[in-house]
């Protein structure tokens, strides 16, 4: 090989073995963005109003920023039922920053029982520590905003 040609070989394995490089960096930080708009989506996600089983807020509790109300609610009760179809039809019927938990008074009689519910519906509001801070009867969904909510 030529010395001209041994020296062209040399450069464009060394332009090859940097744009290489440089592919692999920009891979590594597309991913890492991807990543950190992915976590901030989702912390995005838990500080907007959400509405959530009691099976999906207990497996990720921590996740879960804001006010925490838990909404009791039995299938056979024409209140529990309206307020359900409420929160699952519109999103914005409740506060920003709130996550509301949806928990079947007769499947999770243990959840209730924590919280001394003994009709449906009834919001809890939860401290924190997940504790409850105040409880009430409600008419309507909008009772969500009335309720603790106002306090």
């Amino acid at each position: 090989m030529s010395l001209i040609a041994a020296s062209a070989f040399s450069l464009t394995a060394c332009s090859t073995g940097d744009a290489m490089e440089a592919d692999k960096a920009m891979t590594n930080e597309s991913m890492e963005k991807d990543s950190m708009e992915k976590d901030s989506m989702e912390h995005d996600a838990m500080m907007s109003a959400s509405y959530t089983t009691y099976k999906e807020y207990s497996s990720a509790m921590s996740k879960y920023d804001g006010n925490r109300v838990v909404l009791f609610f039995a299938d056979d009760a024409a209140t529990s039922s309206a307020i359900d179809k409420t929160f699952s039809e519109d999103a914005a019927s409740i506060p920003e920053g709130t996550t509301v938990v949806r928990v079947n008074l007769e499947s999770h009689q243990d959840v209730a029982d924590k919280y001394s519910v003994t009709s449906a519906p009834t919001f809890v509001e939860l401290d924190s520590n997940g504790d409850a801070k105040e409880s009430w009867v409600p008419e309507s969904a909008a009772d969500l905003v009335t309720g603790a909510m106002s306090n």
